[in-house]
């Protein structure tokens, strides 16, 4: 979850003066690509001072050519942005990282009997 700096505010009722802050961010159901490098997900925005606010969600995507868009279509949010080469190498370093952590847990657990090494 990210803590917002400047919270998106919406008003609170139809034809209200009154504003909701949403002022947390989290990435939740993430689908990863090890073999293509690419992560998916789902974005939501919540107000944690009004815990009864319905979220906003949006979608985020980071393809194999690096570029990752971003949308939230109720807040008219809409962001495309090429990584650097740096960025997109930290972000297959994140996808690998997670699918050695995984492996790691399932062999650790016993889910599957055998020895996780890195790599495909």
């Amino acid at each position: 979850m990210i803590t917002l700096t400047s919270p998106r505010s919406i008003q609170a009722t139809l034809g209200s003066a009154a504003v909701t802050n949403y002022d947390k961010f989290i990435l939740s159901q993430i689908t990863y690509d090890v073999v293509l490098k690419t992560v998916s997900g789902l974005v939501r925005l919540t107000a944690s001072a009004t815990p009864t606010a319905q979220p906003i969600t949006g979608r985020f995507n980071i393809d194999r050519d690096g570029v990752l868009t971003l949308e939230i279509e109720q807040t008219d949010i809409y962001h495309r942005r090429v990584l650097t080469a740096g960025e997109k190498t930290a972000v297959d370093g994140y996808i690998t990282a997670a699918q050695n952590s995984l492996e790691q847990g399932m062999a650790g657990l016993a889910v599957v009997v055998g020895t996780q090494t890195t790599g495909i």
